[in-house]
């Protein structure tokens, strides 16, 4: 319903046609709505059983109406791609499992009523905010000549290099930022890449081939168990779209990352297939009374234990996260110390090592650069500098292997004029990524503010060979070319 608002005006986003609602993004928008959506129909189909309560099941038909509808104004083609994967998973199921002609009719008129229903609201909510094609061109240029399509491939080949040099147990988590010597040139409109975009790619770099076979291995056991006869009980068309949500979680995920709003979902789904699994299994009702216990007790101390720890956990992470929030958005930069002395807000949050502690220092460092270009005073930017300064390299020395932090701290020592420190991170970073033309750009820029024009010329000149596509690239070099061969 907020995405609907959202779409037509009630609420502001930072996408012009495509509705994030609460969740900062798109993408994650639509994975959440898409399993929603499956997760909808399977309840639909279970309430259509039940003919004592029809209200349930026009309830049902209204969420999976809404998630579908969520999805068309997402405009996100992997997850519109995947939904229609995951209905046509669901036919095959019938086709494969139960051949009954009536079982297919049934089935045909539940998703043609969902599907009439939704584009008939998707029409009418068209027409009311405005008459455009935004999401059928999107869907036109859904090939291999579409330049984000290109971009991705790009990113596939880059992992694949990281992947080859540690296959059996990868790189750990978050660990694109340590895989810049894989940059291509071809990358120059996303420079700083931090996922695979596809689940192969993303779990053969963080785990290798062990936690990649520990995911095919619980996708198999899934799959077998909804295909396997009265492995479980529930009607067969449920059986059908828990088969195609996870068909549709699949294949989603080939195209973009995973988030925590679709890992509860999709988890929890895998959680209730176990479950109804493990129940069949326990035949003999002594036993099945006592293990319900058993699993009863063990399950509330399970769960005490890890929301009490969790909660101890996150308590002064939320803290420091709200605190961070504060002092990037806050006007008023500094609070008085008790001894009268002012301190910068963002200081308490760099002096506690929490999760989001690069975030801080990065932060802090687009303060200084900030501070270096308004006329703020100079002892107030001074000692700006100074705790940012202290910041970055002290984040530097803990993780010299981030590339992309040494090419922005480049940036914020060139602001203050330190020409040395700024090339030193340059270098450095070029070191790390050999093929990063914005690196390389910097430097001949730096090289021509020291008068140095055959050396910038040499750097430009390698940017620019590197992609001829780069039109930045292209132009810096041409005028630098043609200002070396003025001055000769």
């Amino acid at each position: 319903m907020f995405g609907i608002a959202q779409k037509m005006g009630c609420y502001p986003s930072d996408f012009i046609e495509r509705v994030d609602s609460l969740l900062g993004n798109p993408i994650f928008f639509a994975v959440y709505t898409g399993l929603c959506f499956f997760i909808a129909l399977f309840f639909f189909v279970a309430s259509a059983n039940i003919k004592k309560n029809r209200f349930l099941k026009y309830f049902y038909l209204a969420a999976c109406v809404l998630n579908l509808v969520s999805i068309y104004l997402t405009q996100t083609r992997s997850v519109i791609l995947a939904s229609i994967a995951g209905l046509i998973a669901v036919g095959l199921y019938y086709g494969f499992t139960l051949r009954k002609a009536q079982f297919v009719i049934c089935l045909l008129k539940k998703l043609v009523t969902v599907t009439f229903t939704s584009f008939l609201i998707v029409t009418a909510l068209n027409f009311y905010v405005s008459q455009n094609q935004d999401l059928m061109d999107r869907l036109a240029s859904s090939s291999f000549e579409d330049a984000s399509a290109h971009e991705r491939l790009l990113i596939w080949k880059q992992t694949f290099e990281a992947i080859k040099e540690r296959p059996v147990l990868g790189w750990g988590q978050e660990s694109f930022a340590y895989m810049a010597k894989y940059y291509l040139p071809g990358l120059w409109k996303q420079p700083g890449q931090d996922r695979a975009h596809n689940i192969i790619l993303e779990l053969l770099t963080t785990c290798g081939v062990v936690g990649l076979v520990s995911y095919a291995i619980f996708f198999i056991f899934l799959f077998t168990v909804l295909f396997k006869k009265s492995s479980l009980d529930l009607f067969p068309d449920q059986k059908a779209f828990l088969f195609g949500g996870l068909v549709f979680y699949l294949i989603n995920n080939l195209f973009v990352f995973d988030n925590i709003t679709s890992y509860i979902l999709f988890f929890s789904a895998a959680a209730f297939i176990n479950f109804i699994y493990i129940q069949q299994k326990l035949d003999i009702i002594s036993t099945k009374e006592k293990f319900n216990k058993v699993l009863s007790y063990s399950f509330i101390c399970i769960s005490v234990t890890l929301a009490t720890y969790s909660v101890c956990q996150s308590i002064e992470n939320i803290r420091i996260n709200i605190s961070l929030k504060r002092a990037a958005n806050s006007p008023n930069l500094f609070f008085v110390r008790l001894d009268g002395s002012l301190k910068l807000i963002i200081e308490n949050i760099l002096e506690t090592k929490f999760f989001a502690h690069s975030e801080a220092v990065e932060q802090t460092m687009l303060l200084a650069m900030r501070a270096a270009t308004q006329q703020a005073d100079p002892k107030v930017r001074q000692y700006i500098f100074k705790v940012a300064d202290a910041a970055i390299k002290k984040e530097i020395l803990d993780d010299p292997g981030k590339t992309y932090f040494l090419y922005y701290s480049g940036d914020f020592y060139l602001k203050y004029g330190l020409v040395n420190q700024a090339e030193a991170n340059y270098i450095e970073a070029l070191r790390q990524s050999p093929n990063n033309q914005h690196t390389l750009i910097a430097l001949g820029k730096l090289n021509a503010s020291k008068n140095d024009y055959v050396k910038a010329l040499s750097f430009f000149k390698k940017a620019a060979q590197l992609d001829p596509s780069f039109p930045e690239a292209q132009e810096i070099y041409a005028n630098s070319l043609q200002a070396v061969q003025n001055k000769n």
